[in-house]
C-alpha cells in the first residue's frame, strides 16, 4: 500500500537536492529543441576534427570506438549535407546521422539519403536514428530499407550521447571554456530527457526504494502513471474527434474514433510499439471530395489538410507544404513521447484541454475557409 509519507519523503528528497535553474547559452540563443540550428550544428563542430574545440579527432574517435566503426584516410563531417542532418565520411565510408526530437518523420527519408551517399561510391554506409529516447524509425521514414537487408541503428540523447558527452568533459577538463559548454549542453539533454542529475539526490533515492517493500510501489507507481499518460491522450483525441464532427461532420473510417478499441491504439503508441507511430482524426470535405482535414500525432500534434489525388492550392506561408499536404504544429507544442509533468497537468485539465482542442478547430477551420477561397 502506497501511503503519503512515502510521496513526503521523495518531495523532501527533490527540495533538498533541487537548485536554482542555472544559466544555459544554448538555451538563451535557440530553443532547447531546436535539432538543425542547435543540436546538428554542435555535435558537428564536436564530431569534425578540425571543430572550433582544437582537439583533432579526439572526441570523434570515442564516439566511433562506442559503436565498433573505424574511419581511415580523410576525414569529413558535415552539417546539412544534401538534407543529412549529420554526415560522417571517409574513404569508403559514410556515417548518416539522423538528429530526431521533435520532427516527423519524412517520407523515404532514410532510404533516400543511404542512396545519396550509395550514388557518391559509398561501399560501408552506417544509419544511425537520433532521438531521445533510442526509438525506432517508421516505417514511412525507412522506405525500402528493411527489405533490402539494410540495418538501423537507434542511439538516444538519454543514454549514447549522454554517456559520450560526460566523456567528452573529462577530455576537456584542462579546457574551461569547452568543459562548460560540455556541462551545458548535457544539463541541456538531461532537462530534454527527464534525468536526475544530482548524483547525491539519485544515491538517495535508490538507497529509499531498496528499502523496506519500496521496489513493490514503484512498480505500481509505473504502472499508474503509464495509465494517466494513456488516460489523457485518449480524452484529448475523444474531444478533438467530437469538435471536428460538430463543425465538420463525421470523421472518416481512417480516425482513432472509429477505430475497435482506441484506447489499445493510444497505448500501443505510449509503449512505442512497431507500427503505432501515426494516430489520427480526419474528416473528408463534402465541397471537395479526396480532400482531409485532419489532426495528427508524431511526436507533437500537428493539423491540416491533405488530398489523395488532386494538386492543393498555396493557402499561406504560415504553413509548411510538401506531398499533397499542407499542415503546421498545433500552437501549444507538446512533446507526446516525452511528457513533461506541466503537460499532464494541462491535458487533465477539462477547461485547458477543452480551449486547446478549441485552438485546434479554429486553425482547421481557417485552412477550411482559405482552401474554398483559393478554389
Amino acid at each position: 500500500m502506497i501511503n503519503e509519507q512515502f510521496f513526503d519523503y521523495l518531495k523532501l528528497l527533490r527540495h533538498k537536492y533541487s537548485e536554482s535553474p542555472q544559466y544555459n547559452l544554448f538555451t538563451v540563443l535557440r530553443s532547447g529543441s531546436d535539432e538543425v540550428r542547435l543540436h546538428s550544428r554542435f555535435l558537428v563542430d564536436v564530431l569534425n576534427p578540425i571543430g572550433s574545440h582544437n582537439f583533432g579527432n579526439l572526441f570523434l574517435s570515442d564516439f566511433l570506438q562506442r559503436h565498433s566503426i573505424e574511419l581511415t584516410g580523410n576525414i569529413k563531417v558535415d552539417y546539412e549535407y544534401k538534407n543529412i542532418d549529420i554526415l560522417i565520411r571517409s574513404s569508403s565510408t559514410a556515417i548518416i546521422i539522423e538528429n530526431k526530437i521533435y520532427a516527423v518523420d519524412q517520407e523515404k527519408q532514410l532510404e533516400r539519403y543511404y542512396d545519396t551517399m550509395l550514388s557518391e561510391g559509398y561501399k560501408d554506409i552506417h544509419i544511425f536514428y537520433l532521438t531521445l529516447d533510442g526509438k525506432e524509425p517508421s516505417t514511412i521514414s525507412m522506405g525500402n530499407l528493411e527489405n533490402r537487408g539494410i540495418g538501423i541503428k537507434c542511439i538516444s540523447y538519454q543514454d549514447d550521447m549522454h554517456d559520450w558527452l560526460t566523456r567528452c568533459t573529462e577530455l576537456a577538463l584542462r579546457n574551461a571554456p569547452l568543459r562548460e559548454a560540455f556541462i551545458q549542453y548535457t544539463s541541456l539533454i538531461s532537462t530534454l530527457t527527464n534525468q536526475v542529475e544530482n548524483m547525491e539526490h539519485l544515491e538517495k533515492l535508490k538507497k529509499f526504494l531498496l528499502s523496506d517493500n519500496n521496489l513493490q510501489s514503484v512498480a505500481e507507481l509505473n504502472q499508474a502513471y503509464e495509465e494517466i499518460v494513456i488516460d489523457v491522450q485518449l480524452a484529448m483525441w475523444d474531444i478533438i474527434g467530437k469538435k471536428m464532427t460538430d463543425q465538420f461532420g463525421v470523421l472518416s473510417a481512417n480516425s482513432i474514433t472509429h477505430s475497435r478499441n482506441p484506447k489499445a491504439c493510444v497505448k500501443n503508441y505510449v509503449q512505442g510499439k512497431r507500427n503505432s507511430k501515426f494516430l489520427i482524426q480526419e474528416i473528408e470535405l463534402k465541397e471537395h471530395p479526396s480532400v482531409y482535414l485532419f489532426v495528427e500525432q508524431d511526436h507533437h500534434l500537428y493539423l491540416g489538410i491533405y488530398t489523395k489525388d488532386k494538386e492543393l492550392p498555396n493557402l499561406s506561408h504560415d504553413y509548411n507544404e510538401e506531398n499533397n499536404m499542407v499542415w503546421k504544429y498545433t500552437n501549444k507544442k507538446i512533446n507526446f513521447k516525452n511528457l513533461s509533468n506541466e503537460d499532464i497537468h494541462f491535458l487533465s485539465n477539462t477547461d485547458s484541454l477543452d480551449l486547446f482542442a478549441q485552438d485546434i478547430i479554429d486553425d482547421l477551420v481557417n485552412i477550411k475557409n482559405m482552401m474554398i477561397s483559393a478554389s
